[in-house]
């Protein structure tokens, strides 16, 4: 169903001029992935680093924007030891920005790659460099963690 839309929406672009890059792409990042977050950095004694099982969800509202859930969480515990957070989200220029709304530093993806079936690169919040590698789903529960409503500023820590 999922290619039948995105056939229909790459038809759309070669027939009408107002389809871009950044409005296909938003299209394409449109729904729930899931996979991990990599964040590595480099100590006094060598490099070390942490690694989170992740999911996200992208709802688009228009066409280059739109709002989302992230819950980041501990393989072995994944309703202990989780962190659940909303943000707002846009495409401008290839960029992926995300904005969460707990006022953390914002999310620049700019080198990545997202189709269909994969959703992999790098993103930069302030100075760290986080790693990422998701692949669409369609049955994640968001049930667990979702504590509060759309669009309040507070988010979730359970650790």
């Amino acid at each position: 169903m999922r290619k039948t839309g995105l056939l229909f929406a790459a038809l759309c672009c070669l027939l009408f001029a107002s389809c871009d890059k950044d409005s296909l792409k938003a299209f394409v990042l449109d729904g729930t992935w899931t996979g991990y977050l990599e964040s590595t950095y480099q100590d006094r004694w060598g490099v070390s680093g942490i690694a989170y099982k992740t999911a996200i969800k992208f709802v688009q509202e228009t066409m280059y924007s739109g709002y989302g859930y992230e819950v980041d969480y501990d393989v072995s515990r994944p309703y202990d030891g989780y962190y659940y957070s909303e943000f707002s989200w846009n495409v401008s220029d290839g960029v992926i920005t995300i904005r969460y709304h707990n006022g953390w530093n914002p999310v620049y993806i700019r080198d990545y790659t997202l189709n269909l079936a994969t959703f992999r690169g790098r993103w930069i919040e302030g100075t760290r460099e986080i790693l990422f590698d998701f692949s669409p789903t369609s049955n994640f529960d968001w049930t667990p963690y979702q504590r509060n409503s759309r669009g309040t500023t507070t988010d979730t820590n359970h650790q």
